[in-house]
């Protein structure tokens, strides 16, 4: 099993992962309408960035922190997050975000697995891809 896995499974156990979607969702919340980033997280938190990553990527798959925007600091570039309350505003941005991985997904599937799939398979996961306007036109 894959370390990452290993964490994971160990953090699931202890009880750290829903801790840490608490800390971290009660801190999004908290930030108000300017929202904040894993920068400021991570010193107020006392988190590791993988965690606070992975964290916000269980946040946001649920709707609850929309992606307002930006900023430098130094050479990176962080994210600023902010909470969502509204119901609705959840639910659209949950299934923007599932439909988001499905396209990575789909793209991975076609660049790294194209060597195994049959012809027809490949074009139809093309066609899928591209919203129907695959390479040949149809």
């Amino acid at each position: 099993m894959k370390a990452k896995a290993q964490t994971w499974l160990e953090q699931l156990r202890t009880g750290a992962i829903k801790s840490n979607i608490v800390r971290v969702l009660k801190y999004i919340q908290d930030a108000g309408i300017g929202g904040t980033s894993i920068y400021e997280m991570r010193d107020a938190l006392g988190m590791s960035h993988q965690s606070l990553t992975a964290t916000i990527s269980i946040l946001a798959d649920t709707g609850l922190l929309f992606e307002a925007g930006m900023f430098q600091k130094g050479s990176s570039w962080y994210t600023i997050y902010v909470f969502v309350a509204n119901e609705d505003a959840r639910r659209e941005i949950a299934n923007k975000r599932r439909r988001e991985k499905f396209q990575q997904w789909l793209t991975r599937g076609v660049e790294e697995y194209a060597d195994l799939m049959s012809p027809q398979f490949k074009f139809e996961l093309t066609i899928e891809h591209s919203g129907g306007n695959n390479e040949l036109g149809i």
